[in-house]
């Protein structure tokens, strides 16, 4: 049930999971909260815990685009929003991404996005919600998980 009186976020806890979600009320989008969020995989378990989740009355998970987590960070410099690497915005200094993930204030880590590199298949785009850093990594290597729902 929604708790939430505001127009800016929704959450929910669903309790067959307990995976906690948030709605961005700008998107749409039902995003996994840090608390569910899992730790660090590769590229493909990143892809099957998404596919396989059924939380919040969803089975329709999938992992984030990078263009998802721009617009949540806000602020992004030229060459992230060219599809390059860079900056954004950290999730403290987001006014979005605040309301949306208050946990993100002291999460460290990376999390990784669906969007693939034009160099590269290999490379998948990551997002640091900590630090508003954008970049490209090696799909064997690990990143965290959080996935979300349109």
């Amino acid at each position: 049930t929604d708790t939430d009186t505001d127009t800016d976020t929704d959450t929910d806890t669903d309790t067959d999971t307990d995976i906690e979600v948030v709605t961005d009320s700008a998107s749409g989008l039902v995003w996994e909260t840090a608390a569910g969020a899992v730790g660090f995989v590769v590229y493909a378990g990143a892809e099957t815990r998404c596919s396989d989740l059924s939380a919040a009355g969803r089975d329709d998970w999938r992992l984030p685009t990078l263009a998802e987590y721009i617009a949540v960070l806000g602020g992004c410099d030229n060459d992230v929003l060219a599809g390059g690497a860079g900056q954004c915005n950290a999730c403290v200094d987001s006014k979005r991404c605040n309301a949306l993930f208050p946990d993100e204030l002291t999460e460290s880590g990376w999390y990784w996005t669906s969007t693939s590199s034009a160099l590269a298949d290999t490379l998948r785009a990551y997002a640091g919600m900590h630090d508003g850093n954008i970049g490209y990594v090696d799909v064997e290597l690990q990143n965290l998980v959080r996935c979300v729902a349109p």
